[in-house]
C-alpha cells in the first residue's frame, strides 16, 4: 500500500475546523445551522464560507446526543420461528415494500429508519 494513502484520506471535518476558519465560536455555529435570527451577517457570511470551504457536513448522531432527540423511528420485525432457515421476513417484497416506502417518507422529515428483527420472546427492554 501506498505511504501516503492515509493523508490521500482527507478528515471529515469538525465543528471546530469551521469555528477556526470562520474566526467564530461553536455557538454562533451552531446558531447559524439552527437558522437562529440572532446571528449576524457578517458571521453567516463566514460560516457559510468556511463550510463551504471544508466541505463540512453536520452528523446527525452528534446533533442527536446535542439536543437529547433522535429523530429516529424504529420497525420491529417479530419473527415467530427462528428455527425456520433465516428468511428475514422483511425480504418478502410485500414488507421491503412497506419498508422502502416508509423510508422514503420519513427521509421528507428528516427522520431515520431503524430496521430491528427479533425473536418473539426477546425482551424490548434491553433496545
Amino acid at each position: 500500500m501506498d505511504k501516503n494513502h492515509h493523508k490521500k484520506l482527507k478528515k471529515r471535518a469538525t465543528l471546530i475546523d469551521v469555528a477556526r476558519l470562520s474566526g467564530v465560536s461553536t455557538g454562533t455555529i451552531s446558531r447559524i445551522l439552527n437558522n437562529h435570527p440572532s446571528v449576524s451577517e457578517e458571521a453567516r457570511k463566514k460560516v457559510e464560507e468556511a463550510i463551504k470551504k471544508l466541505n463540512y457536513v453536520p452528523l446527525s448522531a452528534a446533533r442527536s446526543l446535542a439536543k437529547g432527540v433522535s429523530n429516529t423511528i424504529m420497525l420491529s420485525i417479530i419473527e415467530e420461528n427462528p428455527i425456520l432457515p433465516s428468511t428475514w421476513r422483511y425480504e418478502l417484497p410485500v414488507v421491503q415494500g412497506i419498508y422502502d416506502y416508509l423510508k422514503k417518507l420519513l427521509t421528507t422529515f428528516r427522520l431515520e429508519l431503524v430496521l430491528l428483527k427479533k425473536h418473539k420472546n426477546q425482551n424490548f427492554s434491553k433496545i
